[in-house]
């Protein structure tokens, strides 16, 4: 912000990284999954081991979850008096 960017800009930079690293976790999770499915079968009852329902659900609430979280301190963030901020450092 000591350099020009508007406090909208901070706030889209910093959840399109968080979603972003929420989003190669939630691969690497789905990739775990499916590959478990067979020992986790024996566990599940009356949902199918590889459910795609299932598996799209949670991802999509992971990934609300992570925007909100990341959204959170962005928006802290951005009311950061950037002249301030520099003295501080």
């Amino acid at each position: 912000m000591a350099l020009g960017a508007r406090r909208r800009d901070v706030v889209r930079m910093l959840v399109r990284q968080g979603a972003a690293f929420a989003m190669a976790g939630i691969a690497v999770g789905l990739v775990v999954a499916f590959a478990s499915t067979r020992v986790l079968a024996s566990f599940l009852y009356d949902v199918g081991a590889a459910d795609p329902a299932t598996f799209a659900a949670t991802a999509v609430a992971l990934l609300v979850a992570a925007v909100v979280a990341s959204w959170i301190p962005a928006h802290r963030a951005s009311r950061v008096d950037a002249i301030e901020a520099l003295r501080h450092e």
